[in-house]
């Protein structure tokens, strides 16, 4: 069944907050380029899940929390870009990164009746079945560390760029290291960037559809 890649995301979780934001869109901005960037509002007691800063690029984004980076990018992730971002976080600012989650969002023109084969038949019956959401963890080893990966399918829509709204399944592949298990100090950029790459393969392993 064909799959539109739609968004890859990037997160980097710090094993230690981070307040440096300044310091850190400056950084950024000499390795990418000058780009409209928004520093939010936000108390400094505020939960670490909110974005301090995002820096946007057109169809890259950078999303800075107090515990992480996440990275957006539209369709497929650039590997220029990304080795840029990894170069600021560990070796300018020195940030150990103890975690990283890979995540893909893909669209396919179907509808619940796919998700609804992947259930007990004789349990469905007679029922006039609306929606159907599916989530499966599996425990993998991914470049030799322990790591989730989360398979999620939900019915929803996309909007094309000539305006049109396509109806189907909205397919969400997570592949992130345990929490419970941090990345070890000793991880270079090489390290790293073979770790993401592994990650990113795995993001295409699909057991559910």
């Amino acid at each position: 069944m064909n799959k539109e890649l739609l968004q890859t995301q990037i997160a980097f979780f710090f094993k230690k907050e981070f307040n440096a934001f300044e310091a850190l869109a400056l950084e950024i901005k000499k390795q990418l380029g000058e780009a409209e960037s928004q520093y939010l509002p936000v108390p400094t007691d505020a939960p670490v899940q909110i974005p301090r800063l995002i820096i946007n690029y057109g169809t890259f984004n950078i999303n800075v929390f107090k515990n992480r980076v996440d990275l957006f990018f539209q369709e497929n992730y650039e590997q220029e870009k990304l080795e840029k971002v990894l170069n600021v976080l560990s070796n300018i600012l020195g940030l150990p990164i103890g975690r990283i989650g890979f995540v893909k969002t893909f669209f396919i023109q179907s509808d619940i009746e796919t998700i609804k084969k992947l259930l007990p038949n004789e349990k469905m019956t007679g029922l006039n079945i609306k929606e159907v959401n599916l989530r499966i963890n599996v425990l993998r080893t991914i470049g030799g560390f322990e790591c989730n990966s989360i398979e999620k399918i939900d019915p929803g829509n996309v909007t094309k760029n000539t305006g049109s709204i396509k109806s189907g399944l909205i397919i969400l592949k997570d592949c992130n290291t345990l929490a419970e298990q941090a990345l070890p100090d000793n991880l270079d950029i090489t390290a790293l960037k073979q770790l993401i790459n592994e990650l990113n393969t795995e993001t295409g392993i699909f057991v559910l559809i």
